[in-house]
């Protein structure tokens, strides 16, 4: 950024906050009348942004908590596999494949986590539609694995 475009968004946020009663988001202090971008009580650079009106997370939070409940249970199913390590290894072999169809189940929704968290701005530039479209998936998963599982035993 350039030294004229750094002194024109001073300016700008100056002005703004001149007949404004706004506190500083780090510690609440009345920036009115502010006279530099730095808050006379703690010492915090502030800039002037554009935020979102209506931040519209629903979706994402629905797949979240979708991909939350199976990976919360694979890492029960891990937990316990722990404990008895020594079963675990002896009987691999003859593990059910419902267990196995499970537990992988559980490691692909610890990915969608993982991906979720970091990809999240990516997610949240989606279509509306898609957005729903994604926030549905992990839930149709979960009864799609509940189906596979009932009609297999």
């Amino acid at each position: 950024m350039d030294d004229g475009r750094q002194h024109s968004d001073a300016e700008y946020l100056i002005q703004f906050l001149r007949t404004r009663d706004l506190p500083c988001p780090a510690c609440g202090y009345d920036l009115r009348q502010l006279q530099s971008v730095i808050c006379p009580e703690c010492g915090q650079h502030l800039r002037l942004t554009v935020g979102l009106a209506d931040y519209r997370i629903g979706a994402w939070v629905a797949c979240i908590l979708g991909c939350s409940f199976p990976a919360a249970l694979g890492c029960i199913v891990i937990a316990i596999s722990v404990m008895n390590l020594d079963d675990v290894m002896r009987d691999i072999g003859r593990m059910p494949w419902q267990v196995m169809l499970l537990v992988c189940y559980c490691f692909v929704m610890l990915a969608a986590i993982v991906l979720l968290l970091v990809r999240r701005r990516s997610y949240l530039l989606m279509s509306r539609e898609r957005q729903i479209l994604f926030g549905i998936l992990p839930w149709a998963s979960m009864v799609v694995v509940a189906v596979i599982l009932y009609v297999g035993s």
